[in-house]
């Protein structure tokens, strides 16, 4: 059974906040409820896709697979934040990263056509998507930036990191989610 998804939930997501209840309105036309195993993975490189997911609860990794077979962990997002959003912006439906739930997740899937005519017709929210996107670039930045560290180092950034993840709010002190250590080494780029 389908837990909804109203208007006024939305706008506590960051990327929606401030946008009118009719607005919100549109985004939830036609939107799915979702509930994901752990290592489930909705999104594989490569895939065409017809719709960006909002995370409700949860945590995930987006990754990509080098020609050599090994992981590269990109990102973790958790709840607030959303993935899928590139096949979309970049216009040809492609999807650009496998992502992978580290835990259970519940997700809301909102239709490409109508983010897309949000991002055309609501100037809010297309420059909310362009700070959520500058804000990627700037966790990217920072995750490449530990890979020349030693592995203590990026053991801790990575527990950090997957603390404030499992939070809404960022929060450092947030309980870290019960994941094996080869998965901790993999997202911390040493496996």
């Amino acid at each position: 059974m389908e837990s909804a998804i109203k208007a006024a939930e939305l706008q506590e997501y960051a990327l929606f906040g401030g946008l009118e209840e009719e607005q919100l309105e549109l985004f939830l036309r036609d939107h799915r409820i979702l509930r994901m195993p752990a290592a489930y993975q909705p999104i594989f490189e490569g895939d065409w896709g017809d719709g960006i997911f909002l995370i409700r609860s949860g945590m995930a990794k987006v990754r990509h697979i080098t020609i050599a077979g090994e992981e590269v962990v990109i990102a973790l997002i958790g709840a607030g934040e959303i993935f899928g959003e590139l096949s979309l912006l970049l216009g040809d439906g492609r999807r650009r990263a496998d992502v992978l739930s580290l835990t259970p997740m519940e997700v809301v899937k909102l239709r490409s056509g109508v983010v897309d005519t949000a991002t055309h017709t609501l100037p809010d929210f297309g420059l909310r998507l362009a700070r959520f996107e500058a804000q990627r670039l700037v966790h990217l930045g920072r995750r490449f930036g530990l890979r020349g560290e030693d592995a203590t180092t990026r053991v801790l950034a990575t527990l950090l990191e997957l603390a404030c993840c499992n939070s809404r709010d960022n929060d450092p002190q947030a309980p870290i989610p019960d994941l094996s250590q080869s998965e901790i080494a993999t997202i911390a780029g040493l496996a």
